[in-house]
Formats: structure tokens, C-alpha cells, sequence
């Protein structure tokens, strides 16, 4: 059975269409690289921890966040799909490294007889706040400040709102946190836990 006319037209004016947006996919694709160097970087944190870097997860996890927190921010506000993909692959990438880096920069400051029990409470309060609290609370934004017309503000000002503040306290977190690092790994040492 033969597709009819129109969708034989549709078909053709998509292939048009791709044909005419190749630039702009080669951008994207350049921007994948980038994105994936970018996460591949990071991932090379345990060598620096091997080479002394007592706070190498953590400088990951902020590295993350301040990819993260932008283009969170900016994606939804991009005027096309393109743009918009090419900045979440930025976020994405922010978003992979601060997954990989915060547990173990949490865990190389918790004894290590409670390190299950906070790594439980952290997946716990990262899903709860994933998965509940940040879909109500674009919901609810767009429903409350826009009339349920502005989804693509909402989107933004929700990392706005929440990403702001935790930039802000990257800077004591990290004054704070080799001190701890230091404590952990003594502690580490005395009690034969690793």
C-alpha cells in the first residue's frame, strides 16, 4: 500500500528541510564532543585524588554545577530546538559530572561506619527532589505566575531559583571541605575502613 500525496509531500519537504539545517546539525554534533570531553575531563578526578588532590571530587562537583545551573537556566529559553538541544548537551554534561563526583565527595567526608546510611539519605533526598518536588514545582509556576502559558519560563526560573542559592555556597563548601577530606582519611586509616 502506497503512502497518499500528502504524506509524500511530507516526506519530501522533511528531507528538504534536513538537507537545509545540515550546518546546523554538524554544530550539534561539534557540540557533543565538546560535551563528552568535558565529562571525560572530570572523570580523570581519581587521578588527581592519587596525586593528592584531597578535594579533587569536590572541585568536580562544583565544575558541574557551574555547567549545570546556566544552562538549566538557558535551555528552555533557546528560540529553536536546535539551540536548545545544543545548550542540554552542556547541561547534561554538568549534570553527569555532579552525578559522578557529589557521592564520592560525600563519602570521603562521612566515617566510615555511617557511609550506607548517608549514601542512602543522599540518593533519597536527590530522587525525592528529582522526581516530586521539581516537576510540582514547574508545574506549579507555570500554573501560579503564568497561567499555565509560559511552560518555557517555568522551566528556567525553577533552576533559577534553586541552582542560585547553591552556587552561592559552592564557595564555603569548598573553604570547608579539604579540612574534612583530610579528617576522613585519617579516620579511614585508624579504623581500617577505606
Amino acid at each position: 500500500r502506497r503512502p497518499g500525496p500528502v504524506v509524500e509531500a511530507g516526506v519530501d519537504e522533511l528531507l528538504a528541510g534536513s538537507a537545509q539545517r545540515a550546518p546546523q546539525l554538524d554544530v550539534v554534533q561539534q557540540a557533543h564532543d565538546v560535551a563528552g570531553e568535558l565529562v571525560g575531563i572530570a572523570g580523570r578526578g581519581d587521578e588527581r585524588a592519587a596525586r593528592g588532590s584531597h578535594n579533587a571530587p569536590l572541585l568536580i562537583t562544583i565544575a558541574g554545577t557551574l555547567l549545570l545551573v546556566p544552562t538549566g537556566i538557558a535551555a528552555p529559553l533557546m528560540p529553536t530546538g536546535e539551540t536548545a538541544f545544543v545548550v542540554w548537551l552542556f547541561n547534561l554534561a554538568g549534570l553527569s559530572m555532579v552525578s559522578a563526583a557529589a557521592p564520592v565527595a560525600l563519602l570521603a567526608i562521612t566515617p566510615g561506619e555511617m557511609r550506607g546510611q548517608v549514601s542512602a539519605l543522599f540518593y533519597m533526598v536527590i530522587m525525592l527532589a528529582g522526581l516530586v518536588v521539581g516537576p510540582l514545582a514547574v508545574g506549579l509556576v507555570n500554573d501560579q505566575l503564568f497561567d499555565g502559558q509560559r511552560l518555557d519560563l517555568a522551566c528556567a526560573l525553577v533552576p533559577l531559583v534553586v541552582g542560585v542559592p547553591g552556587l552561592l555556597l559552592l564557595r564555603y563548601a569548598r573553604r570547608h571541605y579539604a579540612p574534612g577530606a583530610l579528617h576522613g582519611q585519617a579516620m579511614a586509616g585508624t579504623n581500617g575502613c577505606d
